[in-house]
């Protein structure tokens, strides 16, 4: 691993800087920039991340493993993006989500994966926080918008429908009323056709 661990100019990806949870919530997907760049130079930049990882872990990796790796990571975090795999990366080799990796020798997808679990929980915690701001503040201006008077006339409509009769049920059960004594009756002559055969 003597390479020189940067992307390539060719390499147009353009990544989220912060590592605030929040902030990742708009980074896209490894779909979105597979699409938009292809995906070699996706792969590249996960294999990049893999062996900045290693490296600062102590650990050796052949390109053989960086590419394997990359490949598993972009197959199974597909919906996820690279700003993910960046942080999840960078926080389990600082030991935030445990020193773990202290005892192993290899950087392998079962370690990612744990980094990664813990990452998208986290993630997923900032969604939730976003989407209840969302509501509460939608809520409060939704409140203000009311307009009674409509909603009154709106109540009254409702309430004048609801009187006026309606024979589907009643037109419902005679159809399955009808349909029980034409199967009883044909039960009843069967059973009598039988009856008089054995005699």
């Amino acid at each position: 691993m003597k390479k020189e661990l940067q992307p390539s100019s060719k390499n147009t990806l353009q990544l989220v800087k912060t590592s605030k949870p929040m902030d990742l919530l708009y980074a896209k997907p490894l779909q979105a920039q597979e699409r938009a760049h292809g995906k070699r130079p996706v792969l590249t930049e996960i294999r990049i991340m893999l062996e900045k990882c290693a490296l600062s872990l102590g650990i050796t990796m052949t390109e053989g493993q960086a590419v394997v790796l990359s490949r598993d990571l972009f197959e199974r975090y597909y919906f996820d993006s690279l700003e993910d795999i960046r942080e999840a990366l960078k926080k389990g080799r600082m030991g935030v989500y445990g020193f773990g990796h202290n005892s192993r020798t290899s950087l392998n997808m079962v370690l990612i994966a744990e980094w990664m679990a813990f990452h998208l929980e986290e993630k997923s915690k900032a969604r939730e926080t976003l989407l209840q701001n969302q509501k509460s503040s939608r809520g409060l201006e939704e409140i203000d918008d009311v307009d009674y008077e409509a909603y009154r006339e709106r109540v009254k409509d409702i309430n004048q429908e609801v009187k006026k009769p309606s024979n589907a049920e009643e037109n419902a059960y005679q159809r399955f009323k009808l349909d029980h004594f034409k199967t009883k009756k044909a039960t009843e002559k069967s059973i009598k056709r039988n009856k008089a055969k054995k005699r």
